[in-house]
């Protein structure tokens, strides 16, 4: 079945706070994902635990929430997206820098 990850780049600024991007990561995968498990991909340096599992059998795919990212610089905001999309990570969105 098919993993769905979304991300969001969230930039925390002292005038405005909005979300800078999202990021998408897509995945196949015969394993089952469960709240509370943690998962590895290249993009972080660490696992992250999955905080929120929602599963469509319709369309054959688990959504998965990991948290998002956040940020008090814009252009780390952008960094961060442009990060993401190096390794393979698809750019839903990107604000400017």
């Amino acid at each position: 079945m098919k993993i769905i990850i979304d991300l969001m780049v969230l930039y925390k600024g002292t005038d405005d706070d909005f979300v800078f991007g999202a990021v998408r990561r897509e995945l196949e995968t015969n394993l089952v994902p469960v709240t509370g498990m943690e998962i590895e991909d290249s993009a972080w340096k660490n696992p992250r635990e999955i905080k929120r599992v929602t599963m469509n059998p319709d369309e054959g795919y688990y959504h998965l929430w990991v948290g998002d990212d956040e940020t008090d610089e814009r252009q780390r905001a952008y960094n961060q997206i442009q990060m993401y999309k190096s390794h393979d990570w698809q750019v839903l969105s990107c604000s400017d820098a």
